[in-house]
């Protein structure tokens, strides 16, 4: 994940929850990686597990955005796996400008995530590489 100027010291870009998803965010980057470690319910799956990674990035007024997850391909659908490791430089603010908790923002990062387009993008790379959904 790329270290953006704006943020604040401890790393954080702080939005307001509409401004996050008033953000233009787009894919920055997406890729296969069979490296990647899947809880133990999924690793025991009798189906041939594929897992890569999605970054996307945008911005807000001058803040720069980061938002970055690993997937696995789990009998036939696309999941996030570990919501709770989802890589962002994003923390949210209430209306008055406090923090609001970081369980709060992965869970409002992840409704974000469901509701991009990811999953075609990691689709048409797991065809590419031989693979069948």
């Amino acid at each position: 994940m790329a270290f953006f100027m704006n943020a604040a010291p401890d790393g954080y870009v702080r939005v307001t929850l509409s401004q996050l998803r008033s953000a233009n965010l787009h894919q920055l980057e997406s890729a296969l990686d069979p490296s990647i470690a899947v809880p133990e319910e999924i690793a025991s799956s009798p189906d041939e597990l594929i897992t890569g990674f999605s970054e996307w990035a945008g911005s807000y007024g001058k803040s720069n955005l980061s938002i970055g997850w690993d997937w696995a391909l789990v009998g036939g659908s696309l999941v996030v796996l570990k919501p709770g490791e989802i890589r962002t430089n994003i923390l949210l603010i209430n209306d008055q400008g406090y923090d609001e908790s970081r369980l709060f923002t992965r869970t409002q990062i992840l409704q974000l995530i469901e509701s991009l387009p990811w999953r075609d993008g990691a689709m048409k790379m797991i065809l590419a590489g031989g693979h069948k959904p």
